[in-house]
């Protein structure tokens, strides 16, 4: 019979579902993927099929079982660490009764915009965000889809409704971890519980909301059925998990106090441990629950960035240009600090940090002498001196700490160079990887008491296959740009956003 002890880590982002198995060390031994995506609606939705996220997951996990060669008494525990800002609605049997929603479905902008005008400080102060993502789709929910809103029992993220469904939970056991808090709006963050007051000033019910619980805590096991269908035992423990971002940090080892993380994904992320809750009263960052009491994170989102990059390589390639990313790199190359004045403003789908939901994308300072080189480095240039401004606000701009990177933003090496020479930091790349399946086991082998959290160095380090060193003129170039992105950016920003009837 086998001793190993197996942990599978299951990543659910937005495009697809990843399950990578792991061994006692951290040595993975496979991975999976199983893809889907949203239907993108003319008035600014993007839904996800509830049952599409589902099956995706129970495709990845049957498919790395069977080439990773495991035996189903092997695998000890599964975790899960799941995109966070998106909901959906449950019924009283843990059905879904809605779509999910991500932050790319703009349509429940408004009722964002009025959450944010007339309580942002307050909830920023108790959520840790100034952002209420969760308690908007809610209230858009409730107005526009009347019909399906009155058959929703609990509102919660991905990870309740991916957790459930290997689980077989109803409504009643509905969950949501701590590290997600943020997003909703609704909580007292500190004290790991929905606010009472946030619920009342944003008139959200709070039956509506699942019971909070921590990361490594076992919320309930694999159903049977699940089991047969993907190759493993039934009744294996399944751990809550975390959201997305938090799964990446714990895979790459962000643990020191200080420590910068740059998740280089479809939104881009900043994090920093921190010692206390501490989110920026002007916005620029998050305070984030970490997936233990008294961990603390600082956290800042330019939703869509990655996306952002991939829409303008599209544009490229509709032109005829062939192989858009090499050429956007190329032209981006062919092009001086600064982008001789030619700026980008990168909030094509809304403003993050400081929050501005209301915010689009624009180019500015141009003149006829531009072209697509400038176009394209400073389409690079925004998202690294967003990067910039983020770090700056924590107080982690002046460190000399490496920053680790991650992600789809890690293939473009002159993206990664121009980060470097604005920060004025090393950036060490992990390369395009997902290191949020990892985080997802150790959560499983934490919840199973193989694992702790002073015991992680007992797992395998993640190879360095970059290192991104700044170049001292480049960033003495970089600095005086800071506050004209700044200013630039809050310009557009103030421009009244034209809806599509009122044109």
């Amino acid at each position: 019979m086998s001793t190993r002890r197996i942990y599978l880590g299951i990543d659910v982002g937005s495009g697809s579902a990843k399950c990578g198995v792991f061994t006692e060390t951290g040595h993975a031994l496979g991975f999976a993927s199983s893809y889907y995506q949203p239907k993108i609606e003319p008035d600014g939705g993007a839904e996800y099929v509830p049952a599409d996220i589902l099956t995706g997951v129970e495709k990845a996990m049957a498919e790395a079982v069977a080439k990773c060669f495991i035996e189903p008494e092997e695998v000890v525990s599964i975790g899960l660490d799941v995109m966070i800002s998106g909901g959906v609605g449950l019924a009283e049997d843990g059905k879904a009764v809605t779509p999910y929603t991500t932050t790319l479905d703009t349509r429940y902008t408004p009722q964002l915009d009025a959450m944010v005008k007339a309580h942002e400080q307050r909830i920023r102060e108790l959520c840790g965000a100034g952002n209420p993502t969760i308690a908007a789709k809610i209230a858009w929910h409730r107005e526009r889809r009347s019909a399906e809103f009155v058959k929703v029992a609990k509102f919660l993220t991905a990870g309740g409704l991916v957790g459930g469904h290997l689980a077989g939970l109803t409504a009643e056991d509905a969950f949501t971890d701590r590290t997600v808090l943020w997003a909703y709006g609704l909580s007292d963050t500190k004290n790991d519980q929905w606010s009472p007051e946030l619920c009342d000033l944003l008139d959200i019910p709070m039956e509506l909301l699942p019971k909070i619980v921590p990361s490594t805590q076992i919320i309930g096991c694999l159903r049977e059925d699940i089991a047969e269908r993907v190759g493993l035992r039934p009744g294996v423990p399944i751990a809550a998990g975390c959201g997305d971002q938090m799964g990446g940090y714990i895979g790459v080892g962000l643990r020191e106090l200080g420590a910068v993380a740059d998740s280089a994904g479809t939104y881009s992320v900043i994090g920093r441990v921190s010692d206390e809750f501490a989110p920026d009263p002007a916005g620029w960052f998050d305070g984030a629950a970490g997936v233990e009491v008294g961990d603390w994170f600082q956290q800042s989102v330019l939703i869509g960035s990655g996306f952002t990059r991939s829409w303008f390589t599209k544009l490229l390639a509709e032109a005829g240009c062939p192989a858009p990313d090499k050429a956007m790199d190329d032209l981006a190359s062919s092009v001086p600090v600064g982008s001789d004045s030619a700026f980008f403003y990168p909030h094509l789908g809304g403003q993050n940090g400081p929050l501005i939901p209301t915010a689009r994308g624009a180019w500015a300072g141009l003149s006829w002498e531009h072209g697509l080189g400038h176009l394209s480095r400073a389409l690079l240039e925004s998202i690294a001196l967003d990067c910039c401004c983020v770090l700056r606000a924590m107080g982690g701009l002046d460190d000399d700490q490496p920053i680790i990177s991650y992600g789809g933003g890690t293939r473009s090496r002159v993206a990664m160079q121009i980060k470097a020479d604005a920060v004025g930091r090393a950036f060490h790349s992990l390369g395009d990887i997902t290191p949020g399946t990892r985080g997802a086991a150790i959560l499983g082998a934490w919840a199973v008491g193989d694992l702790d959290g002073q015991s992680l160095s007992s797992w395998e380090k993640l190879p360095i296959t970059e290192c991104y060193l700044p170049d001292a003129g480049r960033h003495r170039s970089y600095r005086p740009l800071l506050d004209r992105y700044v200013e630039v950016g809050a310009t557009i920003a103030s421009i009244p956003l034209l809806q599509k009837g009122q044109l």
